[in-house]
């Protein structure tokens, strides 16, 4: 899951949100799930609040893609 900045969707409650959708799912345990909250300062909370729930997150695209082609080859 890739976020930018925005006014009409803040940071910290796009988060929670999502960490609440994930937890609340059948198969939790199961999700593979990668975020990236850009935005060096409006997504600092964010980022921590998917850190406290255990769900790696990324501060750049890039990172997320390499997180997402380490998955892959170990899957290889």
């Amino acid at each position: 899951v890739i976020q930018t900045p925005s006014a009409a969707a803040p940071a910290p409650e796009s988060a929670q949100e999502l960490i609440e959708a994930v937890k609340h799912h059948p198969r939790s345990k199961y999700v593979s799930l990668l975020t990236n909250w850009c935005g060096e300062h409006s997504s600092q909370e964010a980022r921590r609040l998917f850190s406290e729930a255990g769900l790696p997150t990324y501060r750049t695209p890039e990172g997320t893609i390499t997180a997402f082609m380490h998955m892959v080859e170990y899957r290889r």
